[in-house]
């Protein structure tokens, strides 16, 4: 099982390409942040609830878990190797 503590090793095999993240229609990004910041915050808690709520969405997928235990098991056996968290979130930062 993967800890919180292990995350930086077994993460640090991840490539950017690997990430995707699929964002709303520009229309509705452009209506949304024309939202005052009340609005908007009220928009956000609304959409964390529901993310929360969908225990679903939140489980990995066989291939996922066994993804995960080898890259465990290949840190725990060489601990020397990989990347640090600080380089794994410099490595992923946006400029």
């Amino acid at each position: 099982m993967v800890t919180v503590n292990d995350l930086p090793r077994v993460l640090s095999g991840l490539h950017r390409e690997d990430i995707v993240i699929h964002m709303p229609p520009k229309h509705v990004m452009d209506e949304l942040l024309q939202l005052s910041p009340a609005e908007r915050i009220l928009v956000e808690q609304t959409l964390w609830d529901s993310v929360s709520d969908d225990e679903d969405g939140w489980q990995l997928t066989d291939e996922q878990k066994v993804t995960l235990d080898q890259r465990l098991a290949a840190s725990r056996k060489y601990p020397t190797e990989g990347y640090t968290w600080d380089q794994v979130k410099a490595k992923f930062r946006i400029s």
